[in-house]
């Protein structure tokens, strides 16, 4: 029987990575920064978390750049250096650590993939899952009919079972795709890591409900943690919070908000309700229990059993017949700009939308 146990979302202090130059400093900082709050917490007295969640590029911010070049310069690989350090924490602990990372990969030269994983109290990476629905990075879909022959379906849609319960992944902007939370829940997914990066803008109700949707239609618990403070660089050593700087001199020092995210890391129950959110941006911890055996007796009961109602072929004949965002797009090469080539292929996926009268076109321009 599996008892109950903890889950923790990190929303820590995240420092861009400006350039190669800064790359390894700037990661190690974040890096060391996130693992102080995780001893912090472990080392408070009582039971400490067995689950813990960083936010979306907590180790290297969001890069700079709209070249592909410039993104590979500030990736890395998994496993790898900062993967080990986070492992020793792992095993130091005896927790299991979800993180996150622009990562290249032999396998896939020239490319990047914005990459979730997991790692367990052995120091061992049992998960990695690369993020389906990216306007900037490459993503399985992109490279599918190769990326199916390498590494099966169930590289798309990785689940580890664990002790602590089934775990999976996703990524920031995935969960406005009800498809990505539901086929981790068709194979099995109990807890979801939904690692996010998420600023202010007018979409946050949405966003926010879609995360407890996301929840509730499938039976799962999300974790979400989100950046609490964003410190974006000025050059390779001073940042937004560095003290004495000449902000009248902005055209040599522009910045992001320090608060430009919106924080409000949460975790949520397989019935949709939030069982522990931070109220705000900032730096901060929450934790709350995740109860596998409770959950496992609820999806066993037929009432409000979503997942267990889905007739999968009846939507199936609809998915079949109507291509919309293309697969395989990007086989080839990779996107070289980054958002251009995206955009461009979802306005023509709009135009035939229109053509076929899916969406039906504005009056005006």
């Amino acid at each position: 029987m599996l008892r109950p146990y903890s889950a923790t979302c990190v929303q820590s202090i995240i420092r861009k990575v400006k350039s190669k130059a800064s790359k390894e400093a700037t990661m190690r900082e974040n890096l060391y920064r996130n693992l102080s709050l995780i001893d912090n917490l472990t080392n408070l007295g009582w039971a400490p978390p067995k689950l813990f969640a960083f936010p979306e590029f907590f180790l290297q911010g969001f890069p700079s750049g709209e070249s592909l070049a410039e993104w590979l310069e500030v990736a890395i690989r998994i496993p790898g250096a900062e993967t080990d350090v986070l492992a020793a924490c792992a095993r130091a602990k005896g927790i299991y650590l979800a993180a996150h990372a622009y990562e290249v990969d032999e396998e896939w030269p020239g490319r990047v993939f914005n990459t979730a994983f997991i790692i367990d109290p052995r120091g061992d990476i049992i998960l990695r899952y690369r993020k389906l629905n990216s306007p900037v990075t490459t993503t399985p879909g992109d490279v599918f009919t190769e990326y199916l022959e390498r590494y099966g379906i169930e590289g798309v849609f990785p689940v580890a079972d664990t002790p602590i319960g089934k775990l999976a992944c996703m990524i920031c902007y995935d969960v406005n795709f009800p498809e990505v939370a539901r086929c981790l829940a068709m194979r099995g997914a109990e807890v979801i890591l939904h690692l996010t990066g998420e600023p202010h803008g007018s979409y946050r109700d949405a966003w926010d409900c879609a995360k407890r949707a996301r929840a509730y239609e499938n039976l799962v618990y999300i974790v979400s943690p989100n950046h609490g403070m964003y410190l974006s660089p000025l050059d390779d050593e001073r940042f937004a919070d560095a003290s004495g700087l000449l902000f009248q001199d902005r055209q040599a020092h522009p910045i992001a908000p320090m608060f430009r995210s919106y924080g409000h890391s949460k975790i949520i129950g397989p019935d949709g309700k939030i069982l522990a959110e931070v109220n705000g941006p900032g730096e901060a911890v929450i934790s709350a229990p995740i109860d596998i055996e409770a959950l496992r007796y609820r999806r066993a009961q037929p009432g409000m059993n979503f997942l267990a109602q889905v007739r999968t072929g009846l939507f199936a004949k609809v998915y079949e017949q109507t291509e919309l965002y293309p697969l395989d797009t990007f086989a080839k090469e990779p996107m070289q700009t980054l958002w251009q080539e995206n955009s461009a292929i979802t306005r023509q996926t709009i135009a035939g939308m229109i053509e076929r009268g899916i969406y039906a076109a504005p009056s005006g321009p």
